[in-house]
């Protein structure tokens, strides 16, 4: 709780030894709690998401952008990239986030940080993948975590919601999201109606054929012992902890684990890219 009440708390540092010293706390145990401590981020965002919808009601859900700049340059996922909070490119993270809305009230239910290609060795040139796996390293990113377009985040954030037993009534994006034909894809694919920015471009040729394939993104599967009998489907998943998505553009199977052997070949994601 003193860790909540630190961010919700006056001070423009959130940072931790300006946080601890607002709030009279250990530096130590407050910094544990982040790198540490067991806790499920999941299950607290799916309680943050059951808890919303009930209060808001939503009548759509919108994929947006959350921008923070920074001064420094060893965060995770910080580059010099497009900063909506500044209206320019800047060095900053970037988190790609779904929020639950309607005319009177919003609130974020779901959120990714974006990894820059400049945070993944295996989408950086051979020469420079030792480099960036140090950084890595130090910024303690998982090994599985690795560079995603931020289409495939919202909808990887989309299909986690929807585990969690909530129903998208309508997805809303700017033309960051809609302009990819293939986030567009995938929500038909999933029969979710939605409304996005486009930006203007040629008709394509006579004769012309989509040919992109479809995206698959599967949730784990529930254990036997959980899903057996019927248990609602928000009791399964505080059982578990939290429903993880496993996205095919990120899994195990389409981005090899980053070790020094791994580097070698200097393989790449299979996922397309137009």
């Amino acid at each position: 709780m003193r860790y909540v009440r630190g961010l919700l708390s006056e001070g423009r540092r959130k940072s931790m030894e300006p946080m601890a010293a607002r709030l009279g706390a250990d530096r130590q145990g407050l910094q544990q709690l982040l790198t540490d401590s067991p806790w499920s981020h999941q299950l607290v965002l799916a309680e943050i998401a059951w808890r919303m919808e009930a209060v808001i009601g939503p009548d759509a859900w919108v994929v947006d952008d959350v921008s923070l700049p920074k001064d420094g340059h060893h965060s995770p996922g910080v580059a010099p990239q497009y900063c909506g909070a500044l209206g320019k490119t800047a060095n900053c993270q970037v988190a790609p986030s779904v929020h639950l809305v309607t005319d009177e009230a919003s609130c974020p239910v779901n959120w990714r940080l974006f990894v820059p290609e400049s945070w993944d060795e295996m989408a950086v040139p051979r020469e420079l993948a030792a480099e960036v796996a140090a950084r890595r390293c130090r910024a303690r990113i998982p090994d599985e975590v690795g560079h995603v377009p931020k289409w495939q985040l919202a909808v990887d954030m989309i299909d986690e919601l929807c585990c969690w037993g909530l129903d998208a009534p309508l997805v809303v994006a700017d033309e960051g999201y809609g302009q990819d034909g293939l986030f567009r894809l995938a929500l038909d694919e999933r029969c979710i109606p939605y409304v996005v920015g486009i930006l203007p471009q040629p008709r394509p040729p006579p004769g012309w054929k989509q040919t992109r394939p479809a995206i698959e993104t599967r949730p784990e599967p529930l254990p036997e012992t959980v899903t057996t009998g019927v248990v609602p489907r928000r009791d399964q998943v505080r059982a578990l902890g939290g429903l993880r998505i496993r996205p095919a553009s990120s899994s195990k199977q389409t981005h090899p684990s980053r070790t020094a052997a791994a580097l070698l070949p200097a393989a790449r994601p299979p996922w397309p890219r137009w």
